[in-house]
């Protein structure tokens, strides 16, 4: 019986069978509140969505015969690679922000001693694989992590409109493209929410905001570079005559609140995002926010 994203490797690139890693990861369950779905990617194997990457871009380097993976990212990824890895038996190297949580950290280090603190993280892990002759793995830029995100186009149903918390957008950009490549799209509106401190995507859709120089507290929404397949992303939001919006700090800290009185406070702020996001638009029809953490 095949198991976690390995159920929809028909549809997927291939890999061998004896290099498939997998913890259990997708078919999250759905909860309702207050007609509204959330889809609970906090409840993967290590807490969030980027499991599915994690496990197509670590059973990629295991046939591929990867001795070593580099990674950087603002937590959640690096925990999710570096757990991964461990389960393949392969050298992990985790260069995160010198601001990350200590929760997170404590995380990482429980899973390999390589771990790299930073202002610059991205760029001194771009410098070791220089000098070390590895790959770096960069979620918004790996095509064999975008491969595993797709796989959530098999589980998010034909609701009116879907809402992601967005960063670089690869989740919302992967989801997409699983939707018309695997004949799922049914008309579902994509709709991007941000923070006032990366508005990269929304400002193409939005001026109501005032920008804010302090980052957020949903931390995983915090980078500062242009992402790469921005254009991608606005592009396909359009095309599914979807929208973006911002909310602010106070929205996402009072979207929490409501969450937490229905029992949702292991759910992480970047849901909290989207869910001042839908108060703000109250989209017609049914609708879906992606939980894609859980709160650490």
């Amino acid at each position: 019986m095949k198991k976690g994203i390995w159920k929809y490797d028909d549809n997927l690139i291939k890999v061998n069978k004896e290099s498939r890693i997998t913890l259990g990861e997708s078919c999250t369950p759905i909860t309702t509140i207050n007609n509204v779905s959330i889809k609970r990617e906090d409840l993967n194997p290590t807490g969030s969505y980027k499991d599915r990457g994690a496990a197509f871009r670590v059973s990629k380097a295991l046939e591929n015969g990867e001795k070593e993976i580099v990674v950087s990212s603002t937590g959640n990824f690096a925990i999710s690679i570096a757990t991964y890895s461990k389960k393949a038996k392969i050298k992990c190297h985790v260069f995160v922000p010198d601001t990350i949580s200590i929760v997170k950290k404590n995380l990482i280090l429980q899973l390999t001693p390589h771990i790299y603190l930073d202002k610059k993280p991205i760029k001194k892990a771009a410098e070791f694989c220089k000098a070390h002759n590895l790959t770096l793995c960069l979620q918004s830029q790996d095509n064999f992590v975008f491969e595993g995100f797709k796989t959530l186009a098999f589980e998010v149903g034909n609701f009116d409109n879907i809402f992601f918390p967005v960063s670089s957008g690869s989740l919302l950009l992967a989801t997409y493209e699983g939707l018309k490549g695997f004949g799922l799209y049914k008309s579902q509106k994509l709709i991007a929410v941000q923070t006032t401190y990366n508005t990269y995507v929304a400002r193409e859709f939005t001026n109501d905001y005032v920008k804010s120089i302090a980052p957020s507290i949903a931390t995983s929404l915090n980078t500062r570079l242009r992402p790469s397949k921005l254009d991608n992303v606005i592009e396909e939001i359009k095309s599914t005559k979807g929208i973006a919006r911002i909310v602010s700090e106070d929205d996402i800290i009072m979207a929490y609140k409501d969450l937490k009185k229905e029992g949702l406070e292991e759910i992480g702020y970047e849901t909290a995002v989207c869910f001042a996001g839908y108060k703000k638009l109250k989209g017609t029809g049914s609708n879906l926010i992606i939980s894609t953490g859980k709160l650490r």
